[in-house]
């Protein structure tokens, strides 16, 4: 990834949006390359720092994230702030979440799903027209995070929670 975020850092510093990589093979799409995830927001580190010193800012920014978005989340479905706390520190320190950071658009992708349940239920608990919108904020960032592979576990990994959770939903409002 240092390479590419390397070239993507110096081609926006110029002014050019890089579609084409002619630094790889004999030239490879670049901007149509999935994982190059340039338009991922936070990857927006990247552009501001060298591609050196933003992967350590992104790691820890991302490890903060999947934290924060459980300890939310938590919160959310009731428990105390104790707990909540430990869930999330649980969850930033995981073995597979630090594994992961190796490969950054896989730990890119999976912080959002927290942050996604809790819109969700959210939404689910007072259901307004708009009420729902929010959701699709990290349901879009897991899908320009750049692993398609994650991307799709993270949705397929959402929508059953969903369809799982919408019974439930139909009961609440029957009563």
């Amino acid at each position: 990834y240092l390479p590419w975020r390397h070239f993507s850092h110096e081609s926006l510093r110029a002014g050019f949006i890089p579609l084409w990589n002619p630094h790889q093979f004999c030239g490879t799409p670049f901007l149509a390359n999935y994982q190059s995830a340039l338009f991922y927001p936070p990857n927006s580190l990247f552009w501001l720092l060298p591609a050196v010193h933003a992967f350590g800012v992104s790691a820890i920014l991302h490890l903060f994230l999947a934290g924060a978005f459980v300890y939310v989340y938590l919160r959310g479905r009731g428990l105390d702030r104790g707990p909540a706390l430990l869930g999330g520190i649980t969850f930033e320190l995981s073995g597979f979440t630090l594994a992961w950071l190796e490969l950054p658009t896989a730990v890119n992708v999976m912080v959002w799903l927290p942050l996604a349940l809790h819109l969700y239920e959210r939404a689910r608990r007072h259901p307004t027209p708009l009420r729902g919108l929010p959701v699709t904020l990290p349901l879009a960032m897991i899908l320009l995070a750049g692993h398609p592979q994650f991307a799709f576990y993270t949705l397929v990994a959402f929508a059953a929670y969903a369809l799982a959770r919408a019974p439930e939903g139909h009961r609440l409002r029957d009563r």
